[in-house]
């Protein structure tokens, strides 16, 4: 398992369930869960709060909030600026070794 998502628990993480919305499958939910978990415990450690870290981000603190909890889709460039503002990698926020792209 990934260093940063060790011993975070942050329940289980659920979609919103809005009428009309066709739902994802299961497991696009469980990598944008398990993003957002990996964030949240790299904020956690920058002693960041949720608003510090969107501010040097550059994106709205719900969107944030939203990121952490898996509820978004986020893109390559969120995810990169995400990472920065917490003071960690794109890939190691991403990938299972965190030791970049593979080719």
């Amino acid at each position: 398992r990934h260093a940063l998502a060790l011993g975070v628990s942050l329940g289980s993480c659920h979609s919103l369930n809005l009428s009309g919305v066709k739902k994802r499958p299961p497991s696009v939910n469980s990598v944008q869960c398990e993003l957002g978990r990996r964030l949240r415990a790299a904020r956690e450690a920058a002693k960041l709060t949720q608003e510090e870290a969107a501010a040097a981000a550059g994106i709205d603190y719900k969107r944030w909030q939203r990121l952490e909890q898996g509820a978004v889709n986020a893109t390559v460039r969120t995810l990169t600026r995400a990472a920065e503002a917490v003071g960690a990698n794109f890939w190691t926020l991403v990938s299972d070794t965190g030791a970049g792209p593979q080719t």
